[in-house]
């Protein structure tokens, strides 16, 4: 008898269960991620779902304009903020007419806001026709409503003009080098230059030269019988220093002085002063002397005046530029030398006023008037709606204060400072009262101006024109 070979019951259980155990497991592993992808692809729904039900846009108003413009009005009621991505609009009585219309960029409504968005049809509109309107969102969500174009809105029609310089600059100060058609167009190599030309400017050195109301900022001394003092009655005009002797035989000298300061050596000085001399008799002589003491310490005197008996007021005016050649402490000193003699009862005055010392020192400066001419005839004034003066230009250091003029004040407006120094644009715009900056001839003045400073510096202009928007139809 044969034996026969097989599995024994005990193997062939083994085997099962770890086939089992193996196909579970593999199951097991399969629905976890099934049932994970499922969760997330069902949260994510859920959350989307959730956005766009809380999304809630309504189109509040629409425009139809002439000829193929659409307006809408959007406002979001909702809670969350929308995105408008298309535009649906069709022609309910000929729906061959119909867009689809993108925004790029989309049309952002915050949450409880009104914006609006207007469009271009393919078509023109005809009154009293139905159209649907749709909007979508990035969401999803779309709103539609049906309007009836029983309006046709007509909106205002601009134009512009170009204004550009008809003549070269008054000049004030500045050297101008170059044509001003050089400024009528842009990148052709050429330009109209301004130098700031070179002008002495005088500062007043003296304190309180026209004793107006004291004797502040003066010094005095006096030698023998001589006194001095302030009087408010005396002056050119009243307000003015004295000095004085009165008595038989007497004889004595009053100094007025006033230390100066100069920290700058002046290109030139000016010095002007007021005297009088007053006696009540007779008196033997009155020596005056004016002169200025140097930062070394030397005097050098301007003039000696000796007089026997009274003058008016008179005036004295002195070059003395080559006297401050340096920096340092100058004195000024006012002398009064006065001798009575042998007359019982004199008196002798001196009398001091309007000293004043200029001191000339070369400054730069740059002042310019562009005119420009609008035909009033083709573009009324009552039509304008912007100028916008615009200047290709750059400046070598100092910036250049660009004005108009205005006819109304008879003044100069401020625009704008051009403060670039390579060359570049700067544009300033004027959105209300025309009238005061055209003339009733159409003249319109920009004005280019630097203050006074230490360095000379230029302005060079490319291009420069004024821009006129105005209304034209609606």
């Amino acid at each position: 008898m044969r034996r026969r070979k097989g599995v024994s019951p005990m193997v062939s259980t083994v085997l099962l269960t770890a086939i089992v155990v193996v196909i579970g497991t593999a199951v097991a592993l399969w629905a976890a991620t099934s049932f994970s992808i499922f969760g997330g692809g069902m949260g994510n729904y859920l959350t989307i779902r959730e956005e766009q039900l809380k999304e809630n846009l309504i189109i509040e108003h629409v425009q139809f304009i002439y000829k193929n413009k659409l307006r809408i009005f959007l406002r979001n009621v909702g809670t969350v903020e929308s995105n408008v991505h298309y535009i649906y609009v069709l022609d309910l009585n000929d729906t061959s007419n119909h867009d689809v219309i993108e925004l790029d960029p989309k049309l952002e409504v915050l949450v409880g806001e009104l914006e609006n968005v207007t469009v271009t049809v393919s078509w023109n509109w005809s009154g009293k026709r139905a159209y649907q309107i749709k909007v979508s969102t990035t969401r999803g969500n779309v709103v539609s409503e049906i309007y009836l174009s029983s309006y046709i809105v007509r909106e205002p029609v601009y134009a512009e003009t170009i204004l550009l310089t008809i003549s070269d600059p008054d000049v004030t100060y500045g050297q101008v080098t170059g044509s001003y058609t050089n400024t009528h167009n842009r990148n052709e190599g050429l330009t109209q230059d301004i130098t700031e030309s070179v002008v002495a400017v005088p500062s007043e050195s003296i304190v309180n030269g026209g004793f107006d109301t004291d004797a502040s900022g003066w010094n005095s001394k006096t030698t023998g019988d001589a006194v001095v003092g302030y009087d408010s009655n005396e002056g050119n005009p009243p307000g003015s220093v004295y000095a004085s002797v009165s008595g038989k035989n007497k004889l004595g000298t009053g100094v007025w002085y006033q230390d100066i300061t100069v920290d700058e050596v002046p290109a030139s000085a000016q010095l002007q002063l007021d005297y009088m001399i007053s006696h009540y008799s007779k008196i033997d002589s009155f020596v005056l002397n004016i002169s200025i003491v140097l930062p070394t310490g030397s005097t050098s005197t301007l003039e000696t005046i000796t007089i026997q008996g009274t003058t008016s007021w008179i005036t004295k005016n002195y070059d003395v530029s080559s006297l401050f050649t340096q920096t340092g402490v100058y004195r000024l000193k006012l002398k009064a030398t006065i001798d009575t003699s042998n007359i019982p009862g004199g008196e002798g005055r001196v009398y001091w006023d309007n000293v004043s010392l200029d001191l000339y020192h070369n400054r730069y400066i740059l002042d310019v008037r562009y005119t420009f001419q609008l035909d009033t005839t083709a573009v009324p004034i009552a039509n304008v709606t912007r100028l916008l003066v615009s200047v290709f230009s750059y400046t070598t250091g100092e910036p250049i204060s660009v004005y108009i003029y205005d006819f109304s004040t008879a003044s100069w407006v401020f625009l704008v400072n051009i403060t670039t120094t390579s060359m570049d644009w700067t544009n300033s715009s004027i959105t209300s009262g025309f009238s005061n900056y055209i003339s009733a001839t159409g003249t319109i003045y920009i004005r280019f101006a630097t203050a006074y400073d230490t360095n000379q510096d230029t302005l060079y202009i490319d291009y420069l024109a004024i821009k006129v928007r105005y209304y034209v139809k609606g």
